[in-house]
């Protein structure tokens, strides 16, 4: 079994305790994590981000290091066929080599933008995006009347192109900001399945990245 790790999916942890002999590979053992803070989870944090922002995948050039770590624990749990695992790896980071440089290109310069969950680091930290405003106050928590009043303030002054939220998230506050500061609102995935043309990693950051560009015209 493969897991986010990062506090991400703790819900796991229970059933998993209850199935000791499952081998268990953690996807962000050698991710470099951003907003990493002491702890975990805290009462009060709603969806909270754990250890570290868990978004850590949509970033393509973390898929390097994920895939190695994949990588490390097929070959101990089949040896056999390491050379077959090591061959198809390096077969998908030259495909993914290729798709980066393009959509680095189809995101050059974008206008800056405001999340509706602070899922989007990651990617931003790739892309050289800029986010200025998340509509949550906190992961999980409803914003109130006064920080959405102050998104559209932030939104207008900045010149924000799109607010973005993913399928699963709350419509009207993303809409209140954008039909107030002039900007759009992209629906774009964290996850493949998300929306349909998501079927697997590389139509994952295809389909975000086209719904960005298409945004910004």
């Amino acid at each position: 079994m493969i897991r986010v790790g990062v506090d991400y999916d703790l819900w796991l942890n229970k059933a998993l305790r209850e199935a000791p002999h499952v081998h268990v590979i953690d996807a962000s053992t050698d991710v470099a994590l951003l907003d990493v803070r002491a702890g975990g989870i805290g009462p009060g944090d709603g969806h909270a981000h754990g250890r570290g922002n868990p978004h850590y995948w949509l970033d393509p050039v973390n898929a390097g290091m994920i895939t190695a770590t994949i990588l490390e624990s097929f070959a101990k749990l089949d040896p056999a066929n390491t050379q077959r695992y090591d061959a198809n790896r390096r077969q998908f980071l030259a495909r993914l080599d290729t798709k980066l440089a393009e959509w680095s290109r189809s995101l050059k310069d974008t206008p800056p933008l405001v999340a509706y969950h602070d899922t989007w680091p990651y990617f931003a930290r790739r892309f050289r995006l800029r986010f200025v405003g998340i509509i949550e106050t906190r992961p999980g928590v409803a914003p109130g009347p006064a920080h959405l009043a102050g998104l559209v303030r932030a939104a207008s002054r900045e010149g924000v192109a799109a607010i973005v939220r993913e399928p699963h998230e709350p419509t009207r506050d993303a809409e209140f900001i954008a039909a107030r500061s002039g900007a759009s609102v992209a629906v774009i995935a964290s996850g493949v399945g998300a929306v349909p043309e998501a079927r697997d990693y590389m139509s994952l950051i295809d389909y975000d990245v086209r719904t960005l560009a298409r945004a910004m015209r």
